[in-house]
């Protein structure tokens, strides 16, 4: 999930950002390993994780 507010003002503009994943917690595979070392042949995917950021474009 992720939510965004964009602002603009004269001379510049931006966005703030917020979001999460995994939210439910699930376990998951993000892909298959074909040439795996050591017995591992799939990558556990990380639990929840959420982010935030604040971008600004100057000028036009």
């Amino acid at each position: 999930m992720k939510a965004e507010y964009r602002l603009q003002q004269k001379g510049w503009s931006g966005r703030l950002f917020v979001g999460g994943e995994n939210l439910l917690g699930q376990t998951y595979s993000l892909g298959n390993d074909i040439n795996a070392a050591a017995g591992r042949y799939y990558n556990a995917a990380p639990g929840r994780s959420f982010y935030a950021g604040f971008s600004v474009k100057l000028g036009k």
